[in-house]
């Protein structure tokens, strides 16, 4: 996975902004069609949500009156223990 985070910034910005960010590889399946990029382990979730934080305050002061959307992908998002600190502080 060279970059965890991608950032969609249309030009009309008519649908608010997505960002798309990889967790981790970490994944409870092991589905044949997934690659072990997604689900192999090797990227661990993050140990604390500040940075991913940062970035969408970083991104909400640039674009102030625009929806954000984060689409969490990678291997299984919600076993991240962190994931509802996250979306609270959302």
């Amino acid at each position: 996975m060279n970059n965890p985070i991608k950032i969609e910034i249309p030009n009309n910005l008519k649908n608010g902004i997505t960002i798309t960010w990889w967790t981790s590889s970490i994944c409870n399946y092991k589905c044949p069609y997934c690659s072990p990029d997604y689900n192999g382990g090797l990227n661990k979730f993050p140990e604390t949500v500040n940075p991913i934080l940062d970035f969408i305050n970083d991104i909400r002061k640039k674009y102030p009156k625009e929806k954000i959307q984060l689409e969490l992908l990678g291997g299984e998002p919600t076993l991240w223990k962190l994931l509802p600190n996250l979306a609270n502080k959302c």
